[in-house]
C-alpha cells in the first residue's frame, strides 16, 4: 500500500547455471533482528522473477541511509536505488502483525493477529486456515528458504515454518531473542528464564554463545 515511489535506472539481472541445467539465484536479505533468504530454481525455458522479501522490525524512518546520511546502510541503499523505494506506506507498530500481514496479504485484523507479538507459552499462532505467501509461490515452482526470526507461532509443527510453506528453516521460533546467546527472555512475562531458541529445520542448532547469529551463522550453514 504506496502512494509513490520512485524508481532507479534498470539494473541488469545476473543469472548463474548449474550443472542440473536449472537456473539458480540465491538472494540473501539482511535485516534488522532478523535475516531472510529465498532461493528459487526455475527450468530454462521458464521465466519467472527472483523474488526476496526484507522485514525489519522495528526500523524507523531515519534508521535507514537513504532518509539519513548519518546511518551507514550501504547495501541497503543499493538494493532500494537499483529498485524501487516506497515512501509512504502503512506498517504494523511490531513484530508479530507484521509478519501475519506479510505472510497472508490480509490486514491483522482480518486474521485475529493484530493485538501484540505472540510471547512465550503462547498457544496457536497465526490461523491454520489461512493460505501463506511461500505456500502460494510454492504453487507456482519456487522453493522458498526463511533464516531469522519466525515469531507466527510454535506450540505445535503445524504452526511452524516448514508447515506454512518453507523448504526450509533456520532461525528463531520466538522473539525477543539474545544475538549471542540465541535465547528467548520475555521482559512481560513473569517467568524470566530464558529458553534456547536457535532451529535448523525442526531440530535443535547445538549451542554456540560466541558466534553472532546472523550474517556469520548463516553463512556457515550455507557453505555446508
Amino acid at each position: 500500500m504506496a502512494s509513490s515511489s520512485r524508481r532507479a535506472p534498470d539494473m541488469q539481472r545476473k543469472e548463474h547455471s548449474s550443472k542440473s541445467g536449472m537456473k539458480y539465484t540465491l538472494i540473501l536479505a539482511a535485516t534488522v533482528g532478523a535475516i531472510a533468504v529465498i532461493l528459487s530454481l526455475k527450468e530454462w525455458n521458464v521465466k519467472r522473477p527472483h523474488i526476496v522479501f526484507i522485514l525489519a522490525d522495528d526500523l524507523g524512518w531515519n534508521d535507514i541511509g537513504w532518509n539519513n546520511p548519518n546511518v551507514k546502510t550501504p547495501h541497503l541503499n543499493s538494493l532500494g536505488h537499483n529498485g524501487i523505494i516506497f515512501n509512504q506506506t502503512y506498517v504494523q507498530p511490531i513484530c508479530t502483525p507484521t509478519r501475519t500481514a506479510l505472510m497472508t496479504g490480509y490486514y491483522p485484523f482480518r486474521t485475529g493477529m493484530q493485538h501484540s507479538i505472540l510471547r512465550r507459552f503462547t498457544k496457536g499462532g497465526l490461523p491454520l486456515n489461512f493460505k501463506t505467501l511461500p505456500e502460494k509461490l510454492k504453487d507456482v515452482g519456487y522453493l522458498t528458504h526463511l533464516v531469522g526470526k519466525w515469531h507466527l507461532g510454535y506450540s505445535k509443527l503445524d504452526y511452524t515454518p516448514l508447515k506454512r510453506g518453507f523448504d526450509s528453516f533456520f532461525g528463531h521460533l520466538g522473539g525477543v531473542i539474545s544475538n549471542y546467546e540465541k535465547t528467548s527472555k520475555d521482559p512481560l512475562v513473569k517467568d524470566t528464564n530464558a529458553g534456547y531458541d536457535l532451529w535448523d529445520n525442526t531440530g535443535v542448532v547445538q549451542k554456540d554463545d560466541t558466534t553472532y547469529s546472523t550474517l556469520p551463522m548463516i553463512m556457515n550453514k550455507f557453505a555446508r
